[in-house]
């Protein structure tokens, strides 16, 4: 299967692996992005983890879910996020 998109419940998820079609997923990897990531940005794993460990392919299944909160109104396009953080708090107690 090549990288397809489907939705699961509110989240778009991108979902990869090799399996032949009439094949079920040993395994699947639940890949989740941090905070103000895009949905996409680790997508990429899928492909480079099969790659670099090729008796993997024909037992995993990768789902790339997209967080479902936009961070579009913190100057965030793209971003996502899983719930909302205070980053001006972050940042004080950082300093």
């Amino acid at each position: 299967m090549p990288l397809t998109t489907r939705q699961f419940g509110p989240l778009s998820c991108q979902i990869y692996d090799n399996l032949p079609a009439d094949q079920s997923p040993d395994v699947i990897a639940i890949v989740s992005h941090g905070f103000g990531a895009p949905g996409d940005d680790l997508v990429p794993l899928g492909p480079e983890i099969l790659r670099n460990q090729p008796q993997l392919s024909e037992r995993v299944r990768f789902i790339f879910p997209a967080a479902p909160l936009s961070l579009l109104e913190m100057g965030m396009p793209g971003g996502r996020a899983w719930w909302m953080l205070d980053v001006a708090e972050l940042n004080a107690a950082i300093a």
